[in-house]
């Protein structure tokens, strides 16, 4: 599951529910944003996340557009996804108040571009917690910020920065659980923001 249309055929598959929507290149997460309400060269009229929005009577404010850092302890080989809402800040440091968070120090880096194509066959700026399909080694530690589970829906890059897919919460769990089962932690990284 490399690419967008392998994305779709395995959550239909699987028969999880997902709209998606096409947008330019995204490499940050204002960038996505911007393009997620339309404010792109090229596009008329209201921003897919407004029509979203209306489609399914919810706000801006019950998504969970998501945000992801790929990890590695440069020590202990470890690897880690952690996977946060857009508008919580999560540094280096925070990671150290998950519990069970086992690197080491200022070991912890992001990952070297081939270490995160070997394992999660993705790019830099297209990372998602979709990706974890492709770990057949089983061997990432994945982390999510809690506004995952309480939010709606979900809003993830299907294996491109190109796109987004927007997953009810419920769906988005069901990937999980057959993709890593319940091998995952959940960590309120609002209440541990660095000041």
């Amino acid at each position: 599951m490399e690419d967008i249309p392998g994305t779709c055929a395995f959550l239909d598959k699987h028969n999880i529910q997902y709209e998606i929507t096409m947008h330019p290149p995204a490499f940050t997460s204002e960038e996505h944003k911007k393009f997620l309400n339309g404010e792109y060269e090229g596009h008329e009229g209201p921003g897919f996340l407004q029509t979203f929005c209306d489609k399914y009577h919810t706000s801006p404010s019950k998504l969970c557009l998501v945000k992801n850092m790929f990890l590695k302890d440069k020590r202990k080989g470890d690897l880690y996804l952690v996977s946060y809402n857009t508008e919580t800040k999560v540094e280096m440091k925070t990671l150290s108040k998950v519990p069970g968070f086992t690197a080491s120090g200022g070991n912890v880096r992001f990952a070297d571009e081939d270490v995160l194509f070997e394992h999660l066959r993705v790019k830099k700026g297209s990372v998602s917690p979709l990706a974890l399909v492709n770990n057949s080694q089983k061997n990432i530690k994945f982390i999510m910020d809690t506004s995952l589970v309480d939010s709606d829906f979900v809003l993830v890059h299907p294996m491109l920065n190109t796109a987004t897919m927007f997953i009810q919460q419920k769906d988005f769990l069901k990937f999980l659980d057959i993709v890593i089962g319940s091998k995952y932690q959940t960590f309120d990284f609002s209440s541990a923001e660095v000041k």
